[in-house]
């Protein structure tokens, strides 16, 4: 049997259906093609979606397979997927793809992703919560409520304005510690604009800490601007990005950010190993604000680094 493939729907034959089954009497011969059709609408209902997100950082889509797919796509470019099994799929803005589980783990947390990661769960309890309270009444024959859009969607203007600035909160950005956004126009007017811009994390081993060092997690590098080994205190970086980086010589590293009111810090372990943490300018750690409070006079260092030595080895690409 079978009809012949049209550009027209199959008309519906003049003496009725052949057989109706239900799910435990169908026929085994039919058994695979029941499967075939069953994952054909699973696949389509995990790209369908169910509730529609919108906020004033990203889009979000719950799906209607279940469990649900989740999607967030933020307007600054980045991506997070998380799919039934709990695996999240972290894109950041330079296409990196990072594998988690969800919940996510603040040890598995990527530098830089904190605020991102934590919009995503906080959109996706809020759909959960959405799904809970409008499917409610369905089992007592209410009229569907689903697929349904929550929020407004955003002007072309109000996308461009994030998707051109890497920090989430550009309004309410608070007051950085030490004036650390004074630093992004001597730093940007004295180098040349690069090709390629990627935030680094991107520690260089030297011979005092080479077990430290490779227990760190890191994003793939940049071209470094310059470099400028300060004794007694480490090496320092300038990248090409404006971002400032600094490898202490007690294993520690820290990530200035020109664009962003977080900094990352590297905190090693006593027993070798260490992990990347972000912190934002308002609630720094006492250790960390020491070491920023450092930041000034390395960066000045940098900056003429080319020109004349200050007691270091300097090197300018």
């Amino acid at each position: 049997g079978g009809c012949k493939v049209t550009k027209s729907a199959t008309p519906i034959p003049e003496g009725g259906a052949d057989a109706f089954y239900s799910f435990s009497s169908l026929p085994e011969k039919l058994w695979k093609k029941y499967i075939y059709a069953a994952r054909f609408i699973d696949l389509v209902k995990a790209k369908t979606p169910k509730i529609t997100l919108y906020t004033s950082k990203a889009k979000s889509y719950l799906m209607e397979n279940s469990p649900p797919d989740f999607e967030t796509y933020f307007y600054s470019g980045v991506k997070i997927t998380c799919a039934p099994d709990r695996s999240v799929k972290f894109i950041d803005v330079n296409g990196m793809n990072h594998q988690l589980r969800y919940p996510v783990s603040p040890e598995e947390i990527p530098p830089g992703c904190n605020l991102y990661l934590d919009h995503f769960h906080r959109c996706l309890q809020h759909c959960q919560h959405i799904e809970q309270l409008l499917g409610g009444g369905a089992d007592l024959g209410d009229p569907p409520c689903f697929p349904v859009i929550v929020g407004r969607k955003p002007t072309r203007e109000q996308e461009l304005e994030h998707s051109s600035n890497s920090s989430l909160d550009k309004e309410n950005r608070a007051v950085p510690v030490n004036d650390l956004q004074s630093f992004k126009g001597s730093i940007m007017s004295t180098l040349a604009k690069p090709s390629v811009s990627k935030p680094v994390l991107h520690p260089v081993p030297n011979l005092h800490r080479n077990e430290q060092i490779s227990e760190r997690k890191t994003s793939v590098r940049s071209d470094i601007s310059r470099t400028l080994e300060i004794p007694g205190l480490g090496v320092a970086r300038l990248l090409c990005d404006g971002n400032v980086q600094i490898d202490y010589d007690d294993a520690s590293s820290l990530v200035v950010k020109t664009k962003a009111p977080t900094v990352d810090y590297f905190q090693p372990n006593p027993g070798g190993k260490g992990c990347w943490r972000s912190y934002h300018n308002t609630d720094l750690p006492t250790e960390v604000k020491m070491k920023l409070a450092q930041v000034p006079q390395i960066l000045e260092k940098l900056l003429n680094c080319g020109t004349r030595g200050f007691g270091g080895n300097a090197v300018t690409s």
